[in-house]
């Protein structure tokens, strides 16, 4: 369960989708002055260096963030892509690429609380040396069993990121038993859930995210959602595709224009035909 390591994947399409989705409800947050706590449930590294021989070895970059040149970018209509360009940009100068804690620690204002948990004994060390904010707090903890002990916070705003790697089958039914609970303790926040879109022949894990697909849609009736969407991001045509060929975005009590904002940005990028990837949203639950 601690053989996954993010650098490997660091900047592909699921990050594409997971990082846009997280920045569009960070900028929500940050527009008032009141404070809010991010909780990052497997945080990783922080940052990755795309250089690096495990950056390289698949060269998954090349399909998601490498696809998107800083004039794109720049030039957007988007505010959404713009900010992600600044952000994208001014990290890889000096070679490196943000992954999810590095996106909300530079978020983060004095008034905030972060927390960022991650397992893997390798990897905990180097979130530690990335982490420098005195108000951002690492754990080398499960995330799961974290994210139950942080909430509520004291901040009733805020985030939770959730994206283990679902290396095993029984990680989709801990995702769901975690949001369920989580949503139980804390109702004000916004939870975003990243899965993977496999192609496969592991019958338990198609099956696995079957439930837990199901499961979200009897979530979406809990009195603290006031709505759920799931965004898609496909790579590749699944009958195409080996593996994973794209990713989705369970977001819960995503703030108002958030979903309006990520699709202009992911169909933005899907008619510039830079990618054939294809966008999806739909909504478990309308808002209200």
């Amino acid at each position: 369960m601690l053989s996954y390591q993010h650098i490997f994947h660091a900047g592909n399409h699921a990050d594409l989708l997971k990082h846009l989705t997280l920045i569009s409800v960070l900028l929500k947050l940050k527009q008032k002055s009141k404070p809010f706590t991010l909780i990052d449930t497997h945080a990783g590294a922080g940052e990755y260096d795309l250089s690096a021989s495990k950056a390289q070895l698949k060269s998954e970059s090349s399909t998601g963030i490498r696809l998107l040149d800083e004039l794109f970018l720049s030039q957007s209509d988007s505010t959404l892509l713009q900010t992600y360009g600044d952000g994208f940009y001014s990290n890889l100068s000096s070679g490196n690429y943000c992954g999810s804690a590095g996106w909300m620690q530079q978020f983060l204002r004095e008034q905030d609380q972060a927390h960022f948990c991650e397992l893997h004994p390798n990897v905990y060390p180097e979130l530690c040396d990335f982490v420098y904010k005195p108000n951002a707090h690492c754990y080398e903890v499960d995330g799961f069993k974290q994210l139950i002990a942080l909430v509520p916070p004291l901040a009733k705003r805020g985030i939770v990121l959730i994206d283990p790697p679902y290396e095993q089958a029984v990680e989709y039914q801990m995702v769901l038993d975690t949001t369920e609970q989580s949503l139980k303790r804390w109702s004000t926040g916004c939870y975003l859930i990243w899965y993977p879109l496999l192609n496969t022949d592991n019958v338990s894990k198609t099956q696995a995210g079957i439930r837990m697909m199901n499961g979200f849609n009897t979530l979406s009736e809990l009195p603290s959602v006031s709505n759920m969407a799931n965004f898609q991001w496909c790579h590749n045509p699944a009958s195409e595709a080996q593996g994973m060929y794209g990713s989705g975005i369970i977001a819960i009590n995503l703030p108002w224009g958030c979903d309006s904002e990520i699709t202009e940005a992911l169909l933005l990028i899907q008619q510039s035909k830079i990618t054939q990837a294809a966008f999806s949203l739909d909504w478990i639950k309308q808002p209200t």
